[in-house]
């Protein structure tokens, strides 16, 4: 009987007196759980309580030797020297910001290119940035990787197009092909409508 209770004894603790949790690790959870939902087609790779601790992933990835070879190399030949012949005549203008937020007014370009939507932790709201700075009528092309897997320090998995052009609520595909961009495989074209519903459409979007 004595021993019977003895056994029990930490069980009745346990009910008792539940376990605290770290003050830390629960603001990360709530943080991480208000986080919007991905649409479906979509998968955020785990691991991210807000887009500092990803952005810190990719500051680490850096100080890879073997990936610091190849960005000097063949990274050098494919990208740096290709893109600066689009540069001769006119240096580009580099702006530090958050593509979930960008620093530019609405309604300010005519295009808008991007490679990294793989890199978006928050897609909604990549995609509702692309649309509010987008003048009407204005054109963006971005490239993703649909049929691959993008690599180990992407954000997120894209599945197919659909949800892309789901999110493009208020812009109207040009064309979607394949194309071989740096180990993405898709290239999809939208055009923002000149129309109120297109502001309307992205403004539920931003929400």
């Amino acid at each position: 009987m004595l021993a019977s209770l003895f056994l029990s004894l930490p069980l009745f603790l346990f009910l008792l007196f539940p376990l605290q949790k770290n003050p830390s690790t629960a603001a990360a959870t709530a943080t991480f759980l208000r986080r919007p939902q991905p649409p479906p087609g979509i998968r955020i790779r785990p691991g991210y309580t807000s887009y500092e601790t990803y952005i810190q992933r990719q500051l680490n990835k850096t100080q890879n030797p073997k990936l610091r070879r190849i960005w000097r190399t063949r990274d050098w030949d494919r990208k740096v020297v290709v893109f600066s012949r689009f540069f001769r005549a006119l240096p580009p203008l580099v702006v530090k910001g958050d593509f979930h937020a960008q620093p530019f007014g609405d309604a300010t370009f005519d295009f808008e290119f991007s490679n990294v939507f793989d890199h978006a932790l928050y897609p909604d709201r990549f995609v509702g940035e692309i649309e509010r700075t987008l003048k009407p009528g204005g054109v963006c092309a971005l490239h993703v990787a649909v049929s691959r897997r993008p690599d180990k320090y992407s954000a997120n998995d894209l599945l197919s197009v659909a949800p892309l052009v789901n999110m493009f609520r208020g812009s109207e595909v040009v064309y979607t092909r394949k194309v071989d961009g740096f180990g993405l495989d898709t290239e999809i074209v939208f055009r923002k409508k000149n129309t109120a519903t297109a502001t309307e459409s992205v403004a539920k979007g931003l929400r």
